[in-house]
């Protein structure tokens, strides 16, 4: 009798401490996930960066908007979740280009924009924007 709740007391023990996540295995620590694509929220968070630290120095965000042909001053409204990969030929050579999108208000005419910002990732992992793409004025796609 006396080993038969022992051996209840311990299972109860190894039981809540299993459940407590004390005697859990990282898997991680013995299979690590090779990263060869950045992870999405990377890519988001340097856009991110980039549209805010802009807009922190100049007071607005531009982008060139070829149907009016001028310069356009936008204010970020709210940032888009999700990120998208797209290829692209340059010169013969395919290149990978990560995407994320924008709700901005133009500050001289108030009009809402979608804008798409393009971030190409150079070998050595380092990020730079190039293009900025307007998708929608007034909620109507170009």
């Amino acid at each position: 009798m006396l080993k038969r709740t022992f051996f209840f007391a311990v299972v109860a023990f190894m039981t809540l401490m299993l459940l407590r996540g004390a005697l859990a295995v990282d898997y991680r620590l013995y299979y690590p996930r090779q990263e060869t694509e950045p992870v999405p929220q990377k890519v988001q968070d340097f856009i991110r960066d980039r549209v805010v630290s802009e807009q922190r120095e100049n007071g607005f965000f531009t982008v060139y908007d070829p149907r009016i042909e001028r310069q356009r001053r936008l204010y970020v409204l709210k940032f888009n979740k999700g990120v998208s990969k797209t290829l692209v030929t340059v010169e013969g050579e395919e290149k990978e280009y990560y995407y994320s999108s924008a709700i901005f208000r133009d500050l001289d005419n108030n009009e809402q924009l979608k804008v798409s910002v393009y971030v190409e990732i150079e070998d050595d992992g380092t990020m730079k924007v190039v293009s900025r793409e307007i998708d929608k004025v007034g909620g109507k796609k170009r």
